[in-house]
């Protein structure tokens, strides 16, 4: 282990002690743990990966109820605590549905403006959260063309 990832042991702990995660799907206190044990057991799983023309595509959730919900507070509110959460979530479906099958982790970037309006870009935020899990960086493949209007 680094001394980096002592520390960041270390401020999680002390954020931990002060300041106690929260289940982003429904607001209970869970320590430690990313979601709470009724959310771990009741959300609605995606265990499916659909292809098409694009190629395939998988999601840790479906996009309904309470994960709709956190999702939006996420993007729309700042409710930037449910980022490790959703990144370890996608992450793991990732790591099931395409081992060993992808070069690098990217994003689709907001709009400039949106961006400047919400302080984040958040599909960057989620990629980057996600990325960790592997000990990678995403990697910027795509620019957002704004609009001449």
């Amino acid at each position: 282990m680094s001394v980096q990832d002592g520390l960041d042991k270390l401020q999680r702990s002390m954020l931990d002690f002060f300041f106690p995660r929260h289940c982003p799907f429904c607001g209970r206190v869970v320590g430690k743990a990313l979601l709470c044990e009724t959310c771990e057991k009741e959300l609605p799983y995606c265990r499916e990966v659909r292809t098409g023309g694009f190629g395939r595509c998988a999601a840790p959730l479906y996009y309904e109820g309470a994960v709709r919900e956190a999702i939006l507070a996420f993007k729309f509110k700042g409710r930037l605590e449910a980022l490790e959460c959703f990144g370890s979530l996608m992450a793991q479906t990732a790591a099931e549905a395409f081992s060993g099958e992808f070069d690098a982790v990217t994003w689709v970037p907001v709009r400039k403006k949106r961006e400047h309006e919400r302080g984040y870009d958040q599909a960057y935020l989620l990629a980057k959260e996600t990325a960790r899990h592997w000990g990678i960086e995403p990697v910027r493949l795509l620019r957002k063309m704004e609009s001449r209007g």
